[in-house]
């Protein structure tokens, strides 16, 4: 059996640093299970932060303790040792992804829930955009810092209250500066209540094709109602009379709809009958948008397939009116919660919560997905809101060496490697690279062709893999292999 090499292993055997390699690995899975041991009601951000820096730590270490293995086992070894047969890093990286989306989807959880803390249960001035805030979030919390505090505040604010304190920097005196800029702007009851009673009273014309109109009442309205007792006013007794004003806004078709559903025309409907009522109208509506955007099968094969791709992406902007991130009415494309994320806490997110990483929609993967969606930075199969720069590190190899063509004497690179040649070493994520080739026989005046490639690593049926250069052709319809490398 062939030695492991010493730069990278030293002295130890190549099955003992296995044996160590899958002892560190398991780290990984041990986080998500620890943290689950936690109550939910200990953790905090910083708690939360802490598991998130460990687990990349912990990746990183497994990333690089896996390529030098690959480094430095001999093909045999690779056929042989169970660790390459079992394929455990594919176990890793599974479970990586799974504990960093969970990790992630906690954060998200206990940011949200100390901006909602912060933010006043009494709501918003209508037309106002701007929020007024209780103390007991922000100033009661021991664990903070002043500036800490004004950092919480700043990002709960919006609208005309973020740029009223968006100019104090965060230091320890600007939170009390702050804060008594807002209470006196701002924190006043009746017109805290008047922005309630606005939400319940001014309601527009409810439409009974139309979601807008109806979820003004299941959401909007709902809040209010949720809100006002919270104030000190009562709304216990004010059902039957907001079912007759609610109903009064119904159009003639939704307005028959709703008679239809009393099984008692003598009894007077209650409040929670009418709310259930539009939700399942919203629904229904849901429901019937999604089966009219269904591709028309009488179409010719290749039309029926490009229909079809355009109406996924159609039903896919529709259904997700109704944000899944933020639980508000918009797309999560359009939900600024969201955008505030960086692009790998987006990803984890959307891979936690089993969506599309194409299209973004829910109850969809990647390859059942028929959307031609491509970001527009890099020109993958992923959105662009989940674009992220990665580091990448050059490969440390053989150059490609150049050769002499026997037609015409110049000289021109290989760019794809063969079986002939090998690569001694390559970390499992390598940068996609551009390559300028010119052949011998070009004609003079054409210029150089600029080809986008990435050095990727190819399995067969067998289980043996090469490294193979990739041509990338985003417009490309079709794939293509070598003979070569098929063989």
């Amino acid at each position: 059996m062939a030695t492991p090499k010493k730069d990278i292993l030293g002295r130890m055997r190549l099955d003992v640093f296995i044996l160590a390699h899958l002892e560190r690995s398991n780290r990984i899975g041990n986080i998500k299970t620890n943290m689950k041991k936690k109550s939910k009601s200990e953790y905090t951000v910083d708690y939360v932060r802490a598991q998130l820096d460990i687990l990349e730590k912990e990746w990183d270490g497994v990333q690089s303790r896996h390529a030098c293995l690959i480094a430095s086992a001999t093909p045999e070894q690779r056929e042989k040792l169970s660790y390459f047969k079992a394929k455990h890093m594919d176990d890793y990286e599974r479970v990586f992804h799974e504990t960093a989306g969970y990790i992630y989807e906690q954060i998200r959880t206990l940011e949200r829930q100390e901006a909602q803390e912060a933010r006043a249960a009494s709501g918003e001035y209508a037309g106002q955009g701007h929020t007024t805030y209780r103390a007991s979030a922000v100033t009661n919390n021991p664990t903070l810092s002043d500036a800490q505090r004004l950092q919480y505040l700043k990002a709960a604010l919006e609208g005309d209250a973020l740029r009223t304190v968006s100019t104090l920097e965060l230091t320890n005196e600007n939170f009390s500066i702050a804060w008594a800029t807002l209470e006196k702007r701002y924190n006043n009851p009746r017109l805290i209540q008047t922005s309630w009673f606005k939400k319940v009273f001014h309601l527009k014309p409810v439409k009974h094709d139309n979601i807008e109109s109806i979820t003004q009442i299941t959401i909007g309205l709902q809040q209010a109602l949720d809100a006002l007792p919270k104030l000190g006013v009562p709304v216990d007794q004010v059902g039957p009379f907001l079912v007759f004003y609610i109903s009064s806004q119904f159009d003639e078709e939704l307005l028959a709809e709703w008679e239809q559903t009393f099984d008692d025309a003598r009894k007077f409907p209650a409040f929670n009958e009418m709310m259930c009522f539009l939700e399942n109208k919203v629904s229904a509506i849901f429901a019937a948008k999604d089966m009219h955007n269904k591709p028309n099968s009488s179409k010719s094969e290749k039309k029926k397939v490009r229909s079809h791709a355009t109406n996924v992406e159609t039903r896919a902007r529709e259904s997700t009116s109704y944000c899944s991130f933020c639980q508000q009415q918009h797309r999560i494309t359009d939900c600024n919660e969201f955008r505030q994320r960086d692009a790998q806490g987006r990803y984890f997110w959307i891979r936690a919560n089993n969506m599309c990483t194409r299209c973004l929609s829910e109850g969809r993967t990647l390859p059942s997905c028929r959307s031609t969606i491509v970001c527009d930075k890099c020109g993958a199969s992923h959105h662009t809101l989940l674009h992220c720069e990665r580091k990448t590190r050059p490969l440390k190899g053989k150059q490609d060496t150049p050769r002499r063509d026997d037609r015409g004497g110049k000289k021109e690179h290989r760019n794809a490697p063969n079986s002939r040649r090998e690569l001694q070493a390559a970390s499992s994520k390598q940068p996609v690279s551009m390559h300028c080739d010119k052949t011998a026989d070009q004609p003079k005046g054409i210029n150089s062709v600029l080809l986008a490639t990435a050095l990727i690593r190819v399995y067969g049926p067998n289980g043996k893999s090469r490294y193979a250069r990739a041509l990338l052709n985003q417009g490309s319809e079709m794939s293509f292999i070598s003979a070569d490398l098929a063989n």
